[in-house]
């Protein structure tokens, strides 16, 4: 087991200095004892906020909408958007990749996470060599709405995470920080 910064880690080979990126899953692992149940405090209001219901392809899939604040949110993010408006607290030194689902988001996860700890580690010790992009940059409000918001605090600085939330949409405590914002713009594959 060692120590990066605040958070313990166990199964890394490779020591490295406090500051540097660790992935996610590694990070989830060693705190799993934060897990919360996930937040029902703002059921009452989705169950009330306008519904739209399509299949998307494969046929087998579907899924369901929600108006909040003129934009048709994917209720799976709902919940944790919500919970990340009350109690997410965001760092100048954070990095979010803001996309639309389906929009390019695992090659952008790998490079940023590539550059972020780039000196960091071995080449043949890299966790992108074991690891998925989603496994060391996690999805923020979908970790708020599994009840991860612990764990999400206890990610060492510099933090990279990923939202699929609109600017309009995100917590005041990241728009109005001076935390960096990447944000992918492009025709989606969803449909």
């Amino acid at each position: 087991m060692l120590t990066l910064g605040t958070t313990k880690m166990a199964n890394y080979e490779t020591v490295c200095p406090a500051g540097v990126p660790v992935p996610y899953k590694t990070i989830l692992e060693a705190n799993s004892r934060l897990i919360e149940n996930p937040p029902e405090e703002h059921n009452a209001l989705i169950a009330t906020l306008p519904i739209h219901s399509f299949i998307m392809r494969p046929a087998t899939f579907q899924n369901q909408l929600r108006l909040y604040k003129g934009n048709w949110i994917n209720q799976s993010f709902l919940r944790g958007a919500l919970a990340m408006q009350q109690h997410f607290k965001s760092s100048p030194t954070d990095l979010f990749l803001a996309s639309f689902p389906k929009s390019g988001t695992t090659w952008l996860k790998a490079m940023i996470f590539a550059t972020m700890t780039r000196t960091s580690y071995p080449l043949n010790q890299h966790p992108l060599c074991t690891h998925n992009p989603h496994q060391c940059i996690t999805s923020i409000e979908k970790e708020f709405s599994i009840g991860n918001s612990q764990i999400i605090e206890a990610i060492p600085s510099p933090r990279a995470m990923s939202t699929h939330l609109q600017y309009s949409i995100l917590p005041e405590s990241i728009t109005n920080t001076d935390c960096r914002i990447i944000y992918v713009w492009r025709d989606p594959k969803m449909f």
